[in-house]
C-alpha cells in the first residue's frame, strides 16, 4: 500500500523521505502565487487616467507615458513571477519523479530478495518432504521385515 503525507512516502510501512527541497519548492511556489495576485491587484487598481474635464486642455503625454510605463514595469514584474513559479513547478516534478523513481527501484529489489527467499525456501520444503517420503518407506519397509 503506498500511502502519501507531505514530507514521506510510506510503501508497505517503509518510509521514504522526501528531500527537503519540494517542501521547500512548495513553499516558495504558494509564496510566488500570492505575490502575483498582489501584483494583478495593484494592476486591476490602476484605472486608466481620467479624460480633460477642459476639453480645451489637452491632457499631458509626461502623464500617458508615466502611466504606461509603470503598467509595463508592473506587467514585466508579473511575466517574472509567473517565470518563476513554472520553474519552481518543474523543478518540484523532477524531484518528486527522482523520489518516485528511488522508491520504485527500492521496491523492486526488496521484491526480487523475497521472491528469491520464497524460492529457497519452497526447495527446502520439497526437499523435506523428499526426506521424509524416504525416512516413511524406510519404516514401513522395516516394518514388513519384523
Amino acid at each position: 500500500m503506498i500511502g502519501y503525507n507531505h514530507s514521506h512516502y510510506r510503501l508497505d510501512g517503509v518510509y521514504y523521505p522526501l528531500s527537503d527541497g519540494v517542501d521547500f519548492l512548495t513553499t516558495r511556489l504558494d509564496a510566488l502565487q500570492q505575490e502575483m495576485v498582489m501584483i494583478q491587484r495593484q494592476l486591476d487598481s490602476q484605472g486608466e487616467p481620467s479624460p480633460s474635464i477642459d476639453r480645451r486642455t489637452r491632457p499631458s503625454i509626461d502623464g500617458d507615458y508615466t502611466a504606461r510605463r509603470s503598467k509595463l514595469v508592473t506587467e514585466k514584474s508579473l511575466q517574472d513571477k509567473l517565470d518563476e513559479i513554472n520553474f519552481s513547478q518543474d523543478l518540484l516534478k523532477e524531484d518528486v519523479y527522482r523520489e518516485l523513481k528511488d522508491i520504485s527501484e527500492t521496491t523492486y529489489a526488496r521484491l526480487g530478495m523475497q521472491q528469491r527467499n520464497i524460492g529457497y525456501l519452497q526447495h527446502r520444503m520439497h526437499a523435506s518432504e523428499v526426506a521424509r517420503e524416504r525416512l516413511k518407506n524406510q519404516w514401513s519397509r522395516g516394518d514388513e521385515a519384523i
